[in-house]
């Protein structure tokens, strides 16, 4: 019965979890930033503890709306979603980015003039 409860057929959804995920996020890598600033700009460790805390809170949240949907995510690295088809996945990279196929690309032909300070014919040649 656990296990049923744990690891569901179909993952568990609730009503904006896509919302709460995104702005959870945000959030996350908001605290992050901050960190990561406080550290390179050799703030004072009282004034980044609060960030720390809360970027350990947003992060466990993210966890926790996952583990909800089921807790299968902490034994796999595809997602059911790609397992079930309902993503369509890039070939070279795994992610549902497949618009961003430049592979093929000449994404500069055609963009630059023949007149200007770095053509041929001027002093930087």
């Amino acid at each position: 019965m656990i296990t049923q409860y744990l690891f569901p057929a179909e993952p568990r959804d609730f009503p904006q979890r896509r919302n709460l995920r995104t702005l959870l996020r945000a959030l996350h890598i908001l605290a992050g930033g901050v960190l990561l600033g406080g550290h390179i700009f050799h703030q004072p460790d009282p004034l980044l503890i609060p960030w720390l805390w809360f970027a350990v809170g947003t992060g466990a949240a993210l966890m926790a709306t996952d583990l909800y949907a089921s807790f299968s995510i902490l034994l796999n690295q595809t997602s059911s979603a790609h397992r079930r088809g309902h993503l369509p996945r890039n070939d070279y990279t795994g992610s549902h980015y497949h618009h961003l196929d430049w592979r093929n690309k000449q994404p500069y032909a055609g963009q630059f003039s023949s007149s200007g300070p770095f053509s041929q014919g001027s002093i930087c040649k």
